[in-house]
């Protein structure tokens, strides 16, 4: 019966998310009157948080938008990749 030799650099396993749910290291605040991008180096925003007002549009990764329902000091985890803000209302992106 032949053995099974594997070349050194084929991986196992698959790589891991390094972070759990619910834990972030990094927040980026989107101030009123805002268009935030989360393209390139931004772009791995995992979880949403209204700060304040209720005038905004969250584009999802997904497809859809959220226009409306969103409670204040809520963590949302859904991924963004487009936040409009308007009038006094900010948004914390949360990685």
């Amino acid at each position: 019966m032949a053995t099974a030799t594997y070349a050194p650099f084929v991986a196992r396993t698959g790589s891991r998310e390094t972070t759990s749910r619910g834990s972030y290291t990094q927040v980026h605040f989107v101030d009123a009157s805002t268009t935030f991008h989360c393209t390139g180096s931004e772009a791995k925003y995992s979880a949403v948080q209204l700060v304040s007002g209720s005038a905004y549009t969250i584009t999802l990764r997904d497809g859809g938008n959220v226009t409306e329902g969103l409670t204040a000091g809520v963590v949302y985890e859904f991924v963004p990749t487009k936040v409009v803000t308007v009038a006094s209302t900010g948004v914390n992106l949360l990685k």
